[in-house]
């Protein structure tokens, strides 16, 4: 059949998926789209057909999705995340949209649907695909996960990653109702201390329980004061006796050239006469009081020493909203 050209703009433009409604509004008949249903065309949700064959691509999912829940739709939680970039964010196949109330929650094989009456002002259109605020996206990709570590990771990762302002996130935050908001508020506070990444989040948490420590700066700028060289950023300092601790992680380091980039940074700061404690993210999760304990003995020894000529800048905890 020979679609109209509005409809073949338009299915062009919405990855070759169209609505039952958008058909009929073009001018094709009943009797038109029954005998293509089947033959040429597929129904991928009730009333969304795709106009050839083969599997939906994740995009054409989230447009099929959006096509099937109505005029409103927007992407939500993690399937919004992960459209803004968020690798910690995984919807696991699954395709969550949101759409305005009083339009009821509802399950159609791998759409999750809900309603919600909060306002986003800050929608944001990429072709087919119509996404929410990413402040909004991280703290409703947070509330999903509940009380794990996924929610943390995700928060981080958005702030370091200057998707999103920290206040930005607290705006949305208290923008939402109360569902999921110890989950949010957690991840919130881990991604409020500065770290580049959880393990980094879990650490400065225990740092804060310390009777002898005291408060750690998260990833501050370090410079030579002899030569004026920038030197490699520490997870976490402590300037007053200029004491570094450095999280290595397999995930980053497992290539033998970057195994040897992180010898050579944490040399750079030892032959600087900066002390450096290495850790790793499973040393820190699985026994966090051993690598407090030996930060604190560390510290002492640091002490004991005079202050390299290095200085540190510290970087803010909350960076001004966009």
């Amino acid at each position: 059949m020979h679609l109209p050209d509005e409809i073949s703009e338009l299915a062009r433009h919405q990855q070759w998926l169209v609505s039952r409604a958008q058909l009929l509004a073009a001018g094709v008949s009943r009797a038109q789209l029954q005998w293509h249903i089947g033959r040429t065309w597929r129904v991928v949700l009730p009333g969304v057909y795709a106009l050839g064959p083969g599997g939906l691509t994740l995009p054409q999912r989230q447009v099929a999705g959006l096509l099937y829940a109505g005029p409103t739709a927007v992407l939500r939680g993690l399937t919004a995340a992960r459209a803004w970039g968020i690798t910690a964010a995984d919807p696991a196949g699954r395709v969550h949209i949101t759409v305005a109330a009083p339009r009821r929650p509802r399950r159609v094989g791998w759409l999750d649907v809900t309603a919600s009456t909060i306002p986003d002002p800050r929608i944001a259109v990429r072709g087919a695909i119509v996404l929410p605020s990413p402040a909004r996206a991280v703290v409703d990709a947070c509330a999903d996960v509940g009380l794990s570590e996924r929610a943390e990771a995700i928060a981080i990762e958005a702030v370091q990653r200057r998707l999103v302002a920290w206040d930005d996130l607290a705006h949305a935050f208290y923008l939402r109702n109360r569902r999921g908001s110890a989950s949010v508020r957690r991840a919130l506070d881990a991604a409020a201390t500065g770290a580049w990444s959880r393990p980094e989040a879990v650490l400065l948490a225990a740092i804060a329980t310390s009777k002898v420590l005291p408060r750690p700066w998260a990833n501050p700028q370090l410079i030579d004061d002899t030569t004026g060289q920038r030197l490699v950023t520490p997870d976490v300092w402590f300037d007053d006796v200029a004491l570094a601790v450095m999280v290595h992680s397999r995930q980053f380091h497992s290539a033998p050239a970057a195994w040897d980039a992180t010898v050579q940074h944490d040399a750079q700061l030892t032959e600087r006469g900066v002390i450096v404690v290495g850790t790793t993210p499973n040393r820190i999760y699985r026994d966090i009081a051993t690598v407090l304990a030996r930060i604190e003995r560390t510290y002492a020894v640091a002490r004991s020493r005079p202050r390299p000529a290095v200085t540190a800048t510290r970087r803010p905890l909350v960076t001004p909203s966009g």
